[in-house]
């Protein structure tokens, strides 16, 4: 009886093992519906004034109070850090300012990835740029300052 015992407990044991071994080598692939962003690069008149990475912001926007900033290009960057921008109806921009007080953004017609930033009152606030998908969100950067000078 106590051998059963003991090999019903290897048994058993092994089974365990088995099922936890394959379910740690189960491979993650990303969905490809998804926009895999790892981090964001602001661009204006040529020249990167914003970039996140590691969830790490390096830069500022500025702009005087009751103007815009020229055109703003948005471009995720992914895994590699290659530059990207997500394709399909499905995506677009999404944002939202600690302040709304201080700034807006303003788009122009079909400018998807594009924006300006409108100075409204004299101040600093945050802004939180986001990859909208479905209704949900795949990427949110982390606040990335924001000034509206006189």
């Amino acid at each position: 009886m106590k051998s059963l015992k003991n090999y019903s407990f290897a048994f058993f044991t092994t089974l365990l093992a088995i099922f936890v071994i394959n379910g740690c080598q189960k491979s993650v692939e990303p969905d490809p519906d998804h926009a895999e962003a790892e981090g964001l690069v602001l661009r204006m008149n040529g020249v990167d004034f914003v970039t996140v990475k590691e969830g790490k912001v390096t830069g500022k926007i500025t702009v005087k109070v009751g103007t815009e900033t020229d055109h703003i290009d948005i471009y995720f960057l992914d895994a590699g850090g290659n530059r990207f921008r997500p394709e399909g109806s499905e995506f677009d921009l999404g944002w939202e300012f600690a302040d709304a007080s201080i700034a807006e953004v303003e788009r122009d017609e079909g400018a998807k990835w594009e924006m300006h930033v409108l100075g409204k009152k004299i101040g600093d606030t945050t802004i939180e740029l986001r990859i909208l998908h479905a209704g949900h969100v795949d990427f949110r950067t982390p606040p990335i300052p924001v000034t509206v000078t006189p």
